[in-house]
């Protein structure tokens, strides 16, 4: 059985621009959704699927960890491209590597069983528990900047190299059939990435525009002086 031609939604799919040197979305959730409709039912169930393990805006906060790290690795060995089994591998050793550092930063020690996160990494960190970037440098090299800014608190510096480091990776990206299913999953990885830097763009924005009417204003305000001068 032939797998499915997709030239028809691909071509409909408006060109992601790098949201770090342009701050705009190419194409709504809302718009994205319909040219999701044009996919076959089986495929648009499997992407389904995907979304509600791997994106975390689809994980519910009381989730059991270890159920979900189980439901992940079953996933993995039914999706039925090795293309995005390769992205989804890579995107998901970037989080449990991340996911170690901070654990480590918060003064845990080295997990002693595979169910705290998910990937081809997590023996190699158990490992390398104490080595700064747990001997990964070399295959990710962005891990000492991301160490550093980990360990200054900074929050929104660090999002950002994590995000431009995963766009990087998504951007060098092609696969094999260019008019099938793992074209869109990749699209679908993409525009993910550049919305998550939006609503990062958008929170910071607003925390500094607070942070900046906060300055200008005056420390203390009577308001017992304000009404009695009104009524002067």
């Amino acid at each position: 059985m032939m797998p499915p031609d997709y030239t028809e939604l691909i071509c409909s799919l408006p060109h992601l621009v790098d949201p770090f040197k342009y701050q705009r979305q190419s194409i709504s959730f809302v718009q994205l959704q319909k040219r999701m409709n044009m996919l076959q039912y089986d495929d648009y169930r499997w992407i389904s699927q995907f979304l509600r393990l791997f994106y975390w805006g689809e994980i519910r906060l009381d989730v059991d960890e270890e159920q979900l790290v189980r439901a992940a690795n079953r996933f993995m060995d039914e999706v039925p491209c090795p293309d995005i089994k390769y992205w989804l591998l890579w995107r998901m050793d970037v989080r449990t590597i991340i996911a170690a550092l901070r654990r480590r930063r918060d003064g845990e020690t080295a997990p002693l069983t595979n169910d705290w996160g998910f990937g081809r990494y997590l023996h190699h960190i158990r490992s390398n528990w104490s080595a700064p970037c747990f001997k990964l440098e070399h295959r990710f090299t962005f891990l000492p900047q991301v160490n550093q800014l980990l360990a200054a608190g900074e929050s929104y510096s660090l999002e950002k190299v994590l995000l431009e480091a995963i766009w990087d990776f998504f951007s060098n990206c092609s696969p094999r059939n260019s008019n099938g299913l793992a074209m869109v999953v990749l699209y679908l990885l993409k525009w993910n990435l550049i919305e998550q830097w939006s609503q990062c763009n958008s929170t910071t924005g607003a925390e500094r525009f607070d942070n900046l009417v906060t300055s200008c204003m005056p420390q203390t305000l009577d308001f017992n002086k304000v009404s009695n001068d009104h009524r002067a």
